[in-house]
Formats: structure tokens, C-alpha cells, sequence
């Protein structure tokens, strides 16, 4: 029998909580009471680690998070470093893959950028050259796109 990481109750807790802000979301097309960023961390079930002020103690939902916290703050932190280490000779998408495992860490550096991007981290420098041309999936190219309302999928 595979193992539970959340009870079903926070799991249903989570999604309550989730759906609640999402809506409301979907419905104020200009007066948003939560920043994008953070909707599109809720949105994609990503772990919001720049938006976790609400959190006095430990995360209840922190097993609903796919990309978890601690690999969206091992990739937040790695970014960073990459940032502050190679100031105008920043990474590719690509470079940026292969130095956090390869393949199977994509998604989760996919939707950690945009969240990154949406959060305002990071220079446009920075993003360019994660984007440089033929060096990147094409997936990718959505690293840099405003996250609006209507972008909300609810799934």
C-alpha cells in the first residue's frame, strides 16, 4: 500500500483553499486582493516561498505542493547563486537543466522561473539569457509572460 503524505482532510482542506482564492481571482479581472505571483503558484500547485508571510509555523499543506518547497527553494537558491556568481554571463534554459539533474527537473524549473518572474526576482538580463535563442525548450517561452486571470485552469 503506498504511502500517505497528506490526509485526506488537509487534502480537501487544501483544495477549498485553493479553489476559494482562485475564483475569487478569476472574478476580479483588475482589483486582485493576492499578487499574480502568488495566484500562479496556487494555480499550479507550486509551493509559494515568496509569498508564505500568512504562514506563522509550518506550511499545513505543504505536502499538496508539487514542485515542494524544499525543491522550489533548492532551485530559488541555485538561481540566485547563478545570479549573483555570473552577473552578465547568466545560464541558458538548457545549462540550467543540466545543472540541477537533467529532464526530469524541467517542469519544476519551468513553472519555479515563472513564478521567479511574475515575484519580480531577478533582471531582465537574467531572463534573456535563461531564453537564449535555441538553448531552451519550447515551453519555456512562457517563462516571461504576464500571468493574468484568464490564464487560471482551476484543474
Amino acid at each position: 500500500m503506498p504511502k500517505r503524505l497528506m490526509s485526506p482532510t488537509i487534502s480537501a482542506l487544501y483544495e477549498i483553499h485553493r479553489h476559494q482564492i482562485l475564483l475569487d481571482a478569476s472574478r476580479r479581472e483588475d482589483d486582485q486582493i493576492f499578487p499574480a505571483a502568488y495566484i500562479y503558484a496556487l494555480d499550479h500547485r507550486l509551493s509559494p516561498i515568496l509569498h508564505s508571510e500568512w504562514i506563522d509555523r509550518d506550511d499545513p499543506f505543504e505536502a499538496a505542493y508539487r514542485p515542494n518547497t524544499t525543491l522550489v527553494n533548492y532551485i530559488h537558491k541555485h538561481l540566485k547563486d547563478v545570479y549573483s556568481l555570473k552577473a552578465g554571463n547568466f545560464r541558458s534554459f538548457n545549462q540550467l537543466e543540466k545543472s540541477l539533474g537533467g529532464l526530469k527537473y524541467r517542469y519544476s524549473l519551468r513553472v519555479a522561473l515563472r513564478y521567479c518572474f511574475q515575484s519580480g526576482e531577478f533582471d531582465q538580463e537574467f531572463y534573456n539569457a535563461v531564453l537564449k535563442e535555441g538553448d531552451h525548450p519550447e515551453e519555456a517561452l512562457s517563462i516571461t509572460r504576464p500571468f493574468s486571470v484568464k490564464d487560471i485552469q482551476l484543474v
